[in-house]
């Protein structure tokens, strides 16, 4: 891994420590260090995304009203306000779910439905809505389903899913980040000439010069907006054998030229597939050149076809940068197999999408404006901080404070939310703000605040919202301290699974009570709550899967989520066989050890902690806090601050101040801590001691 430092800047220490955490791929380690939102690369996991815009299109261009209803937590809000961005002016009303259960209840549909909707987009929910995507069919009403969650069983009907957990389901994104690629698409799709089919090309040659020299393979791919509509490949079999140069260069053999298709048929043929469509190359000049040339000779006929080049295109865009197809391929983070024709005329394809469309001013502002609140939203969902997702929170998340909407630069600044600890400003005070109307069975007050647009409108809303977080604050507290003490009396905090029966708890405190217990005890957490019939629960991961635990062990129970968040509802008489299926599930996985650390503290981290931390965060589930070992360090003295201990260390001849839940009664020990930087000061906390 050494020989990866000097082409990405980093140290080695830093690349040695990603290894140890399992990534080991040269790309995986350069997209660590430098993340991007590579939105082109987002949007293409989403097969759907042509027919919902063009459904998005249809309904504006007739005046139809479009219905946007979102689940009423953070991630849903963050969804709604995309969408209801990108479709501007058009004709629209926004909804969210009654809560404090996920998804669209009767009521919630018959509030759509009286407003007369044309098309019907759900944000962060909809993918098991079997009984709304009835209702809208039956009225013949268009219903697009953005989610992040995995339907229970079988997916709702919809006209188009945007849903990685269904098109890409390696992909973990939050809901706000599947609306943003609607809502992106749909910005698109305005640009003059976006939709006018095209044709992207390239061709490998056996040579340089178009007199003396032949084309051996053709690629090309025909497109409109989004969406291939057809490809072209072939090799052409040349006059003589090429050379081993041109063979190493292109990857084509002569064995395989001579099974190629005769020369003439072929190239009569792609003149014919052409048509009058655009072409577009990179470095047009050379490809039409040859093109041009074996056209006249074998078809009779000059290439006559409008042409685009990309080359012009990227040098005034990116004057510092190679222009070479494959460094630019490298550059925007395009993906595409290397150099044969029909690869780089898809990668052709996708490079001209970014310098004509993605990069444009009017979009380059939606992105602004909209990435960072689904930046927010993956902060909000326990979404894990792994590729897209850990870039988009990365790159993005601090984009909040620049945001145009009233609402929300009311809300960052009635909140007193600060730019030097903005991650944990955000959730502590901001995400919990606007997930207390659903926990408190107010869903909609949430939506009102964000729709506010002037100081008169807010603050009414404002006000009732705040009086509703801190009622939630006051009851979670008096509910949690139970849960705690019933916990650790039981020693249900010294089992794999933490799984709480809290029969009193208001079900809009489930899932926070499970993320609390889950961060309190790093494990994987279920709490319960029960009504007239049945037990519902939410469950955090904490790393673990817990979608595929309750497809093991759920038999007859309705679930659904995502792997780090997820709930089940199931019948009373079901809920010991499911606990015990649980416990039985887990001693089935490997033990999770005691965390050991991932790296020796020295003289190199003491120096440079800070840069360390900086490319190494953001941290939560995925991505969590490294982890120090200070062997034979010795403690100098501990002095009680409040419930904690401040331990003045000495290792190698430095000073460390670690703060710690407990007081070593030694004086030589070995220790594993973390570090978290908190309003530009590193604070570094014992996870673990052994005496010496």
């Amino acid at each position: 891994m050494k020989y990866l430092s000097p082409e990405l800047n980093a140290d080695p220490r830093i690349v040695e420590f990603l290894s140890a955490r399992g990534i080991t791929a040269e790309d995986e380690i350069r997209d660590f260090i430098r993340p991007e939102v590579n939105i082109p690369e987002l949007l293409a996991k989403f097969p759907d995304l042509s027919k919902a815009v063009g459904i998005l299109k249809n309904s504006v261009k007739s005046g139809g009203r479009i219905a946007l209803i979102g689940d009423s937590d953070a991630d849903g809000l963050c969804s709604l306000m995309i969408l209801d961005d990108a479709l501007g002016s058009a004709e629209k009303s926004l909804f969210v779910c009654g809560g404090p259960s996920h998804g669209i209840s009767p009521a919630d549909i018959e509030a759509v439905l009286e407003s007369k909707p044309a098309v019907v987009i759900s944000a962060d929910v909809g993918i098991s809505e079997h009984r709304a995507a009835r209702a809208f069919r039956e009225r013949g009403i268009k219903f697009i389903i953005t989610d992040h969650h995995y339907p229970s069983g079988e997916a709702a009907q919809a006209d188009a899913v945007i849903d990685s957990c269904v098109s890409h389901p390696e992909t973990e994104i939050a809901g706000c980040a599947a609306a943003f690629c609607l809502a992106a698409a749909y910005k698109l799709s305005l640009n003059d000439d976006f939709e006018k089919v095209k044709i992207a090309c390239d061709i490998e040659t056996s040579g340089l010069s178009p007199s003396r020299d032949e084309i051996i393979e053709i690629g090309a791919v025909r497109f409109s907006g989004f969406k291939v509509i057809d490809r072209f490949s072939s090799l052409l079999k040349p006059s003589d054998r090429i050379s081993s140069e041109i063979s190493a260069l292109t990857g084509i053999s002569n064995i395989e030229l001579e099974g190629a298709p005769e020369r003439v048929e072929t190239l009569r043929r792609f003149r014919q597939w052409i048509g009058n469509d655009t072409l577009i190359f990179h470095n047009a000049p050379f490809d039409t050149s040859f093109i041009d040339a074996e056209f006249r000779k074998y078809t009779g006929g000059a290439l006559v076809n409008n042409v685009i080049d990309t080359l012009p295109i990227s040098r005034s865009a990116l004057p510092s940068q190679s222009h070479k197809l494959e460094n630019l391929k490298d550059h925007f983070g395009i993906t595409a197999d290397a150099h044969r024709a029909l690869p780089d005329a898809e990668t052709a394809r996708k490079l001209y999408m970014i310098l004509e469309h993605f990069r444009t001013p009017a979009f380059k502002v939606f992105a602004e404006q909209n990435l960072p609140l689904a930046a927010l939203g993956t902060v909000s969902d326990n979404i894990a901080l792994k590729g897209i997702s850990r870039a988009l929170v990365k790159k993005h998340l601090d984009g909040i404070l620049k945001i145009r909407r009233y609402s929300i630069r009311s809300l960052i600044k009635k909140l007193g939310i600060e730019r030097e600890s903005l991650k944990q400003d955000l959730s502590t005070k901001l995400i919990p703000f606007l997930n207390a109307p659903k926990r408190m069975g107010e869903a909609p007050l949430a939506l009102e605040v964000l729709k506010a647009d002037s100081k008169k409108t807010l603050s009414a809303a404002f006000e009732r919202v705040k009086e509703l977080n801190e009622k939630r604050q006051r009851e979670m507290k008096q509910h949690f301290d139970g849960i705690l003490k019933l916990i650790r009396d039981k020693g249900l905090d010294r089992k794999a699974l933490i799984m709480v029966k809290a029969e009193n708890l208001p079900p809009g405190l489930r899932g926070p009570a499970a993320s609390k217990v889950s961060r309190i005890f790093a494990k994987p957490a279920i709490v319960f709550t029960a009504s007239a019939n049945s037990w519902t629960a939410s469950a955090r991961g904490a790393g673990r899967d817990m979608l595929e635990m309750f497809s093991k062990c759920g038999a007859g129970a309705e679930y659904g989520g995502h792997p780090g968040a997820c709930g089940i509802r199931m019948k009373k008489e079901h809920l010991q066989k499911f606990m015990d299926d649980c416990e039985t599930y887990f001693a089935g996985l490997s033990v999770k050890e005691a965390p050991a650390a991932d790296i020796a503290w020295d003289g190199w981290l003491d120096k440079n902690i800070k840069s360390f931390l900086d490319i190494l965060e953001p941290f939560g589930n995925g991505n969590p806090l490294p982890l120090f070992a200070a062997v034979g360090a010795e403690c100098l003295s501990a002095s009680q601050k409040g419930d904690k201990f401040l331990l003045r260390l000495k290792k190698n001849g430095k000073l460390l101040n670690i703060v710690s839940g407990e007081k070593p009664d030694c004086a030589v020990m070995d220790v594993i801590f973390t570090a978290l930087e908190r309003k530009k000061k590193i604070i570094f906390f014992l996870k673990s001691w052994k005496k010496k």
